[in-house]
């Protein structure tokens, strides 16, 4: 389905209410995890849909579909459902006409033209690599990736759309030597799916240096100041520990 065509053909300045804008956003993710060699996630998700403000009367009515293709009637609806108030009268100053501008660049690029059968493959082509990596207890092959257009439209004239466009490969392992335990990955973010191939190297590399780690000297108890990556969230913290310092 063309989206930016599905804009083109609603005709906002005609509808006799105050202001009326259009939102659609299409967002295709796809992920698949592998665990000690083993499939044990794989999950494409395709979602579409559309939001509606309209200003009439003094009053904001909304409305939200996955109905895209019936946007016209979908907006005549919430118009008359708004003609049913009094007027409250107009505290709305309608905004600036931005003019056009449609900003999709990645559309040849975009992850959700890669098949997923395609991707999957790609995981399992690194996890003969734990055989190549000392120490490892437990493996894991994570791919994630997101790709997500937005398209706007108002009454006024303002329309654009743009993309996003990103994904992230990640190798992880728990590494064991008698009783110390180290965990650590490795993490490739793109924007091309091209990027994720020929890894191997980097990632033997990355865990040579891990395997350091198992014997780094216990930090001493206590209160100290840290400095965490913006991308830490409190789930990455529990599925893969930053590296301590040497």
């Amino acid at each position: 389905m063309d989206l930016r065509q599905v804009l083109e053909r609603l005709d906002l300045k005609n509808i006799k209410c105050h202001f009326v804008d259009v939102r659609i956003e299409r967002t295709y993710e796809s992920t698949f995890t592998y665990q000690n060699g083993e499939l044990i996630e794989a999950i494409e998700c395709p979602v579409i849909g559309a939001f509606i403000r309209l200003f009439h009367n003094g009053t904001w009515f909304y409305s939200s579909t996955t109905a895209v293709n019936e946007l016209e009637r979908e907006i005549k609806q919430l118009f008359s459902q708004a003609n049913q108030y009094s007027d409250q009268g107009n505290s709305y100053a309608l905004p600036s006409n931005n003019g056009v501008h449609h900003m999709i660049k990645k559309v040849n690029e975009a992850f959700s033209l890669i098949s997923f059968d395609q991707k999957i493959k790609l995981g399992a082509s690194y996890l003969p690599l734990v055989q190549k990596i000392a120490n490892v207890q437990l493996s894991k092959v994570r791919y994630t990736d997101l790709y997500k257009e937005k398209f706007y439209k108002s009454s006024v004239g303002t329309e654009f759309s743009y993309d996003f466009n990103q994904a992230e490969l990640r190798f992880m392992c728990i590494l064991k030597n008698g009783d110390q335990l180290f965990t650590d990955g490795f993490r490739k973010y793109a924007t091309n799916f091209k990027d994720f191939h020929n890894l191997e190297s980097s990632i033997l590399d990355y865990f040579a240096e891990s395997q350091k780690f198992l014997h780094a000297q216990a930090v001493v108890p206590g209160k100290y100041k840290v400095v965490l990556s913006p991308a830490f969230s409190l789930t990455s913290l529990l599925d893969i520990n930053p590296r301590p310092t040497l």
